[in-house]
């Protein structure tokens, strides 16, 4: 979607972009559904007929249907939303002592309608799911002509509200009136003054006030304000890094929070294949030996690995990248190391986006030492004063699990690890 089709959709769209998550309340859904079905916030809105979406929304869908350029757009949001159900299945599946059958199952079926995504296949997926959830979920919509009427307009909404709502621009940036800073100062707590990382790269430091849940790790509750934030960071990644530093492997740790969505009130959470370019795969024993890796798959993307002393630096180039502004966005995770009595061991590790003009990313692909200079770099992540090896008790590789989380590629950092994995 060209930066100019997705502010019209932004200016569209933007009655419900920042509207409160409370808005899509229990009464907003309708008792049709069972326990295990949670409408969305357009979900909702469907449901009450809400003007917001019906006479604004799907009247702009309407006007653009017969336009060849605007059904690939909806393919191609239809092609990554299926694209990211496999990304955490995939992550989710990782703690699987042995294959899922019905997950395996599911992601067979995901890949395939990936493989196969057009605009005929989009709207034979849309009407099997009407006929064959929807009415399940809501009989008494079997005789409503609204229902099935709009549901195809419902369902491109929910597609593109859903991207607006990642690639929401305001998430970089960092205010000093920002809601969450505010909402701290109502309690006497200046995170700009309290809190270094905070400070500095715009992340809030792990205290032992924060309490962290298995269900929602991205919904902290801060006992020094008996309310619970919002973080901007991987769930897996928060869930590992936490329980990290529970057992004393992880000395100092932050995260990136969400500065405009403000503190919830509620209660505390206790008691309680590829090809090699150039360079070399991953080996331990080569752990220290300066070396710069570059692997590139079938479609172009490229995993640059740049080692020397103490340091690992990955980045990723992939076709598909994101742009935010004028600007185009890469992934980058940077660790440390240290070798104790034999045991090689990531001091430090953090997870940034670099931003690159067009001629700067033009020229990374094939210069290691190109730097994205087009703006300051947002973490969204960052470990110091750790002691976290490589292999963890339960046998898995933490820097392998982290890299497949955040990147997308992961056929890539498969390859590069395949001596040790």
């Amino acid at each position: 979607m060209s930066k100019k089709t997705e502010l019209a959709w932004r200016e569209i769209f933007s009655g419900l972009l920042h509207l409160p998550k409370e808005i899509c309340t229990p009464e907003l859904a309708d008792d049709d559904f069972d326990e295990d079905f949670r409408p969305g916030l357009i979900h909702g809105l469907f449901v009450k007929r809400d003007p917001r979406l019906v006479s604004t929304i799907f009247e702009a869908i309407s006007a653009r249907l017969g336009s060849p350029d605007f059904k690939d757009q909806v393919v191609a949001l239809y092609r990554s939303s299926l694209e990211r159900e496999v990304r955490d299945l995939r992550a989710s599946m990782t703690h699987d002592e042995e294959p899922n059958a019905i997950r395996v199952a599911i992601l067979k079926e995901k890949n395939e309608r990936i493989s196969s995504a057009s605009w005929d296949n989009f709207l034979k997926c849309r009407s099997d799911f009407f006929e064959a959830y929807w009415l399940t979920q809501r009989p008494s919509s079997a005789g409503d002509n609204y229902c099935r009427d709009n549901y195809l307009l419902f369902s491109i909404a929910e597609l593109l509200f859903n991207h607006l709502s990642r690639h929401d621009g305001s998430r970089f940036i960092v205010p000093r009136d920002s809601l969450l800073a505010s909402e701290y100062a109502n309690t006497k707590i200046n995170l700009f003054e309290s809190d270094a990382q905070f400070n500095s790269y715009g992340l809030l430091t792990v205290v032992d006030e924060m309490e962290f849940s298995e269900i929602k790790p991205l919904e902290p509750f801060d006992r020094r304000v008996g309310k619970h934030l919002t973080l901007d960071a991987d769930e897996s990644t928060v869930r590992e890094l936490v329980a990290l530093k529970k057992i004393g492997s992880i000395g100092k740790l932050s995260f990136r929070p969400r500065f405009n969505i403000g503190l919830r009130t509620g209660t505390s959470l206790n008691p309680a294949m590829e090809a090699l370019e150039r360079g070399a795969l991953f080996e331990l024993s080569k752990l220290n030996k300066p070396e710069i890796t570059k692997l590139y798959s079938t479609n172009y993307d490229t995993l640059w690995v740049k080692a020397s002393n103490r340091d690992l630096t990955f980045e990723e180039l992939v076709q598909d990248f994101v742009i935010e502004g004028d600007y185009i966005v890469t992934q980058v995770v940077h660790l440390e190391h240290s070798n104790k009595n034999g045991v090689d061991f990531i001091n430090h590790i953090d997870h940034e986006y670099i931003y690159y003009t067009v001629d700067e990313y033009e020229a990374r692909q094939t210069d290691p030492d190109q730097k994205g200079e087009a703006r300051s770099r947002i973490k969204t992540f960052k470990v110091d004063d750790a002691n976290i090896p490589f292999t963890l008790p339960d046998g898995r590789w933490f820097l392998y699990t982290v890299l497949e989380r955040h990147f997308k590629n992961t056929a890539l950092i498969q390859e590069y690890f395949q001596k040790v994995l």
